[in-house]
């Protein structure tokens, strides 16, 4: 689970030494955009539900006329890659600022994360204080999400939930929807969106049970 948004979701790592693969993804990405009305950074988050909406219609055709047999598809993946219009902004900024949480990953991973964020910045017009800058953003986001992680972790066998959990979770869903707004005018509301979604969604996939949008929209919000 997204201890953020309180959405289930898998969401399939790239590996520090994947860089090549990224660049080879930036192609396809960019064919998205050239064949959309908007790019995905100027959707509104009503057009991004529709989106996703869509692409889960789109998929459960596609598992429907596979094997008629099979269990009614639940999960929506989504390629940031080929259709990062179905996601959402706060959902790209929780994966990027986790590559430098200890909660998150191996310490030791956390340099090369830096180092690639850097790079990914700095081709897209950024200064090299971008990864300090969001580092301090985030702080009060890392504290929190690491709290929820011990008490899920905590939990006994069989137990997904409790009331202090819950409560933790949503403090953490707002200080990310908060963090996200500051990045935005600390960095400026379009070229913030631009790089999320031209510099780290090529590399984002994601299955998740939020079908809709639904969940998506609450987290925007803070989960409030």
């Amino acid at each position: 689970m997204d201890l953020c948004t309180g959405t289930w979701q898998r969401v399939t790592p790239t590996a520090p030494g994947s860089v090549a693969l990224l660049i080879l993804a930036v192609p396809l990405f960019l064919a998205s955009i050239g064949n959309a009305e908007k790019a995905p950074w100027d959707l509104s988050l009503e057009e991004r539900a529709a989106a996703r909406t869509r692409l889960f219609q789109e998929q459960t055709a596609r598992h429907d006329k596979t094997d008629a047999s099979l269990e009614p598809q639940a999960w929506l993946d989504i390629s940031g890659a080929v259709t990062p219009e179905a996601l959402s902004p706060v959902q790209l900024f929780n994966d990027l600022i986790s590559r430098f949480d200890p909660s998150h990953i191996p310490p030791a991973e956390i340099p090369l994360s830096r180092l690639l964020v850097e790079q990914k910045a700095v081709a897209l017009g950024f200064g090299k204080e971008f990864v300090p800058k969001l580092s301090r953003i985030a702080a009060d986001l890392y504290q929190a999400t690491g709290r929820a992680k011990a008490l899920a972790l905590a939990l006994p066998a069989g137990v997904y939930d409790s009331p202090e959990l819950t409560s933790a979770s949503n403090t953490a869903c707002r200080l990310s929807a908060e963090a996200l707004q500051t990045a935005l005018s600390t960095f400026g509301r379009e070229r913030f969106l631009r790089f999320l979604y031209r510099g780290w969604a090529p590399q984002f996939n994601v299955s998740t049970d939020d079908v809709d949008g639904r969940k998506m929209l609450w987290a925007e919000g803070g989960c409030q």
